[in-house]
């Protein structure tokens, strides 16, 4: 070997042994906190608490500071929700909330700078908190079994409607399901969901739920599975149905085949022209309490429309924790938010026409129908009655 060839040699090793050990000094070798941002989810909370922009709190809580600082204290002292040397007690509502809206639990991680289990795992203990939290509120709050005083105070459904206790109707939400077991959730309208069973009373608080059901399922199946879970509605007393269930003692339907829904009344503003309609125009203004229930729900919690990958028991969970969220504000919140349009209809997907008619002619089904009747001949006497006296 030459003198050229040792030198071409020599340096080559060289420049070889500059790069391994410059690596550490160009490339950065230590791996970097992820989540490093300076508003850390802390400072984010203090931030909008502090805050004198209320709709701006409405907005990230979906309801009034002075709701959420209620709800942070019920969950501390009643459901032993604690903070952590890391994160209080109402970061750990927030961050819920923030799921609920329908955001990933990326990006509840990015917003509030904490990892993805930590996310999950909170958001994983407060939804079951709330659920049992929905429980406790739905039992303290149900009617005494004394006529409402929302009907009692209106001549359209007083003395009528007496007996009624609230609406009860069956909503679609959204659910994330295996292909392989999507089959039996896929419901009439060819998305995955899970039917809802949903009591209100006229204060549009829910007083009893059902989750879990296929989407597949129908209403009147779901409601008698709910009768055999807990559903107690006292002798004598009833709620509004739609269509779709079957007339009974518990449950009073109005007429098939004839106009229901207010648009239909509405429209050309016409009249009840017989005492059928005249029953269906008041029924469905009176049912109608359920379905802005379910429109002001989904309208505040968005995660009902668009379900994430959580387990089905979690996603059940998440079904209760939303109730109990609603129920919170409708009792403790004594000033409306936006997410109160009580004119928002969100039950699009209620079925009202699945069910067959009454065919059955036994003494049962005719006394049924007898008592409907009744309730209707007395409305529409009373409605002509007025009219003449009115023009008189």
């Amino acid at each position: 070997m030459d003198s050229d060839e040792e030198e071409i040699i020599n340096n080559s090793i060289d420049l070889m042994s500059n790069f391994i050990f410059t690596i550490p000094e160009s490339i950065n070798i230590y791996k970097e906190s992820y989540h490093n941002s300076m508003l850390s989810g802390q400072r984010y909370y203090l931030e909008l608490i502090e805050s004198s922009n209320e709709q701006r709190f409405i907005d990230v809580a979906r309801m009034r500071k002075s709701t959420f600082i209620t709800l942070i204290n019920v969950l501390e002292n009643h459901y032993n929700l604690k903070s952590t040397s890391l994160i209080s007690v109402g970061e750990k509502v927030m961050i819920t909330i923030y799921i609920l809206q329908g955001l990933t639990i990326r990006n509840t991680a990015e917003r509030f700078q904490h990892s993805l289990s930590t996310i999950s795992t909170i958001f994983k203990d407060l939804i079951q908190k709330l659920s049992t939290m929905f429980n406790d509120l739905a039992s303290n709050f149900k009617e005494s079994g004394d006529c409402p005083e929302y009907i009692r105070s209106n001549y359209r459904f007083w003395p009528y409607f007496k007996n009624c206790l609230g609406a009860l109707d069956g909503t679609h939400v959204s659910a994330s399901i295996a292909e392989n077991n999507s089959a039996p959730f896929r419901n009439r309208k060819g998305y995955i969901s899970q039917n809802v069973l949903g009591i209100v009373d006229f204060r549009m608080v829910f007083t009893y739920v059902l989750a879990g059901w296929e989407g597949s399922a129908h209403d009147g199946k779901v409601l008698q599975d709910a009768l055999t879970k807990g559903l107690v509605i006292p002798p004598g007393k009833y709620y509004l149905g739609d269509a779709g269930y079957g007339l009974s003692g518990y449950c009073l339907t109005p007429y098939r085949g004839i106009r229901y829904h207010l648009k239909e009344f509405r429209r050309g503003n016409r009249k009840p022209q017989n005492k059928e309609e005249l029953f269906n125009l008041r029924h469905a203004s009176l049912r109608n309490v359920i379905e802005r229930s379910f429109g002001v729900l989904k309208k505040r919690f968005n995660i009902l429309n668009c379900m994430r990958n959580f387990t089905f028991d979690s996603q059940i969970n998440i079904v209760y924790s939303t109730m109990a969220l609603h129920n919170f504000i409708r009792i403790y919140q004594s000033i409306p938010d936006k997410y109160d349009d009580e004119d928002n209809n969100g039950n699009d997907d209620a079925s009202d026409d699945d069910d067959d008619d009454i065919v059955d002619n036994s003494d049962r089904i005719n006394n049924l129908k007898n008592w409907r009747n009744q309730i209707a001949e007395d409305m529409w006497n009373d409605y002509n009655n007025y009219q003449l006296n009115r023009n008189n």
